[in-house]
Parts: structure tokens; sequence; C-alpha cells
């Protein structure tokens, strides 16, 4: 060991990292933190990233889908909020983070904290057990409800009852929905309605609200008394989205009032319908039962006579029969198979030293086909080379100005016709070791492709007929 060199063996980065890490996440888990929001970024995949600061410092924070969409507000720069999270550290860079479960705003954190803590709480003491949950009786003779006489719950659970089950009792407990003593209004008038044995079963909730309208349903002793309360409580608080620790403790949770009131009766038509089924089905089954019944005494009432019995011994006589011709039948077919089973086995002991020969004059009569066929393929290609290389040949353009012929073309492309001409056109002439430059001055063809032309060219010609050109040749003025 070199001097001066640690005693014990060091951590590398990552195990260091991840012990770090690993403290952190084990003695900060579900923390409360209070800041400002900066840095607010939505990333594409949903996952929400931010900063929460104060006047000291700053701290890193993630959110993961789908939670950010559930947030009951959009975060952004400069928002005072509270959020809730496990903090951890991001290894590829070193630093730690808050990974948030819940983000509310400022105002709403005091409330929410109280929630989270109440709720632990009271499910430490089985309050929220399943095991507690009672079911629904099928046919209630009287509903309990407890909601406030003027609102909308009530109406809507009145309206659904009438419409279902009109014949239905209805006993309310009037009590406050929210605002301060709400709480403790809702726990009384359930604990009374509860221990007065009118009732069935029982409906406590209200219409939807804010956040602070319905945390009187969060009442720590409205809890105790629906879990107390002797018979089965449904909770109907606000929608769906909405939870509270009434709907935890309660035995059926209702999304909505009307749903609450669907869930206690049950329609007329159905119960009908469903005694109608089960007596035709009673009536059916009677029906088929007493007819079996006098098929036996039928059965048994006629005497034992000596045809009946004839009958019998003929029948079983036939099926011994029928059974020793079919044993003999298959006798015969075992002992014909073996024989030819046999048969088959001799032959191919007889042929079996001829196949060798056989297929060493297969093997030499493939071999010299073989050879055949590679010379007669090899002779055909080089007929057909031989033919092809002499058409390439003549067909190079090489050769044919090798020959003492020329190649013209105007602004690169080729000149097919003289009609493509007019003079003082630039031409390059390309012969078998170079190329030249040319201007063409005069353009000889037949008279009628030249004749009848417009412009430049038109003049020239009747220029040139003027001064004695013979027809069918053009002329540039010098």
């Amino acid at each position: 060991m070199l001097n001066g060199s640690p005693a014990a063996e060091p951590y590398s980065v990552s195990a260091l990292t991840a012990l770090i890490k690993g403290t952190l996440e084990e003695r900060y888990a579900g923390v409360w933190v209070a800041g400002e929001l900066t840095d607010v970024k939505l990333a594409a995949s949903g996952h929400l990233y931010f900063r929460l600061k104060d006047e000291g410092a700053v701290l890193g924070c993630a959110m993961f889908r789908p939670k950010p969409q559930r947030l009951g507000f959009a975060p952004a720069d400069g928002l005072e909020v509270v959020a809730r999270g496990d903090v951890s550290v991001y290894p590829p860079r070193g630093n730690y983070q808050l990974i948030c479960d819940e983000l509310v705003l400022r105002g709403l954190g005091e409330l929410q904290r109280a929630f989270e803590e109440l709720k632990a709480r009271l499910a430490a003491e089985g309050l929220f057990a399943a095991e507690g949950k009672r079911p629904l009786p099928r046919l209630p003779k009287r509903v309990g409800v407890v909601t406030s006489r003027d609102g909308a719950a009530l109406r809507d659970i009145l309206r659904v009852l009438a419409r279902r089950h009109a014949g239905l009792d209805v006993v309310l407990a009037h009590a406050l929905v929210q605002g301060e003593g709400a709480g403790a209004e809702l726990a009384r008038a359930v604990e009374e309605l509860g221990a007065s044995g009118l009732v069935d079963v029982l409906i406590v909730g209200r219409g939807g609200g804010s956040y602070e309208d319905l945390f009187c349903f969060n009442d720590e002793r409205l809890i105790r008394a629906i879990r107390a309360c002797p018979v089965p409580v449904i909770s109907a608080v606000g929608h769906e989205v909405d939870l509270s620790l009434a709907d935890l403790a309660a035995d059926v949770r209702a999304p909505t009032p009307s749903a609450a009131a669907e869930m206690v009766t049950a329609e007329r038509d159905e119960l009908r319908r469903r005694a109608n089924t089960a007596r035709s089905s009673l009536r059916r089954i009677a029906a088929d039962f007493l007819k079996l019944e006098r098929q036996r005494l039928d059965h048994f009432r006629k005497p034992l006579s000596v045809e009946r019995l004839s009958g019998y011994l003929n029948l079983r006589r036939q099926r011994v029969d029928g059974l020793g011709e079919r044993l003999r039948h298959a006798s015969l077919s075992a002992v014909e198979a073996g024989r030819s089973r046999f048969a088959r086995v001799r032959l191919a002991l007889s042929r079996a030293h001829a196949v060798p020969r056989l297929r060493e004059r297969a093997l030499a009569g493939l071999v010299r086909r073989l050879g055949l066929s590679a010379s007669g393929a090899v002779y055909s290609r080089q007929v057909r080379l031989g033919s092809g290389t002499g058409k390439l040949a003549a067909l190079d353009p090489r050769a044919v100005i090798g020959r003492g012929y020329g190649h013209l073309t105007r602004k690169g492309a080729p000149v097919r016709s003289i009609k493509e001409l007019r003079p003082s056109d630039e031409l390059d002439v390309t012969v078998r070791d170079g190329t030249a430059l040319t201007v063409v001055r005069r353009t000889f063809g037949e008279e009628a492709d030249l004749r009848g032309g417009d412009g430049e060219a038109g003049g020239h010609r009747r220029r040139a007929r003027g001064r004695g050109v013979p027809p069918g040749q053009t002329d540039l003025p010098l």
C-alpha cells in the first residue's frame, strides 16, 4: 500500500450516492414542504418538473404522470404551494430532489395536512378496514337521510325514491352540511337517527362544493359516529372526484346523492318480473315432476306377462349372437394382418442386398448427365459472350468516330437534324483525338424543310436566293 493511502477500501461514486439515496429515502418519506414555484415545466411525457424556493434555498421537485393531470390548478411560476413527497437522489447528476405525490396551493395546505394526519390516525385504528363493512339491506322499509332540508341533495334523493319505490318511507335528520359546527351536527344526527330504530339504512351526504365546503365530512366525530351506527351507512358527498373521510368510513360510498338513493331501492317492475319468472319456473318444475311420476306408476302397474319376458330373452339372445359374430370377424382380421406383415418383412429382407448396386448405377448415371450438362452450358455461355462483345464493339461511338466521323453538340445537347440549327449557332465537333468549336454559317437540306420560316432565318434565306444561292441552302451574311 502506498504511503498516505487510506487504510480502508474507498467508496465508489455510485456506491456513496446509493448510500446517501437510501438514507434520505428512509428518513425523509412523506414530508411536507412549503415554498414558491419556479422553473415550472410540464414535459411531453406528462411529468411535471419544478423547483420550490424561499429566501434561503432552492429544492428540485418532480411529479410523475398521472398526478399532474389530477391537480385542481395549473402550476405556474410565482405560486405559493405546499408539496408532499419523498426526498430522493437523482444519481446521474448527484442532486437530491423531492418526488411529489401531492401539490396544493398554500391556502389549502393546512387543511390538507390536517386531513392526511387524521386519515393516517383513523386508519391505524381500523376505522376504514374493509372487514368492518356491512352489506345493504335488499328491501328496506324506511330510509334515513342526514343532510340539509334546504339542499339539492334531499330533493334528488326524494325524486329518485318516488320514481323507483313510491311506497318507501323516508326519515330526515336535518343538519348543517358546511361551515363552522357542521361536523358536530352531522355526527349528532347520525347518532340519533341510527339509535332510533326507525330506519333500516342511512344516507349521509350533500351535493358538490369546494374543498373547504366539503371539509366538514372529514370531522373525526362524524367518522366515529358512522362506524358506531347500528345500521349500514351510505356516504354520498359531492361528486365522484370528491373523496372525504366519511366515504372511507361508510359501509358503501355513492358517487352522488341520487346514486345513493338508487342503491337502497329496487325497481318495482324488476321485482314483479322476478316474482313472475319464479312463479312460472315453479309451475313448470311441478308439472314435469308429476308427469314423470305418473309414467313410473303406469309402468309398475303392468303385470309381468310371459310375452314380455319372452321378448326380453329374445333381445338378449340377439345381443349374444351379435357379439359372437364380431369376435369371429376380429380373429380372422388379426390373423390376416399378421400374415401380411410377415410377407412384407420377408420381401424387404430379400431386396436388401440389391439396394447398394442399384444406388451405384444411379449415381454413375447422375455424374455422367451432370458432366454433359455443364459442358453444354459453358459452350452456350461462350457463344453468347462472343456475340455480345461483337455487337457492343459495333455500337461503340468511339469506333464510329475513329472511322472519320464527328459528333456535333449544341449547348451540350446532340444535334440530330439540320432543322435544329440556325446560322450563327456555336457547335462542338468531337473527333477521335479532340473537340473543336465551330460556328454555323450555312445550312443545307431539303428546300421544303427550310422554306417558309419567319424571322431572321427566313430573311437570310430570301437574301440568299436573291444572291443566286441554290435552293435548300442558307447563308450567314458576314
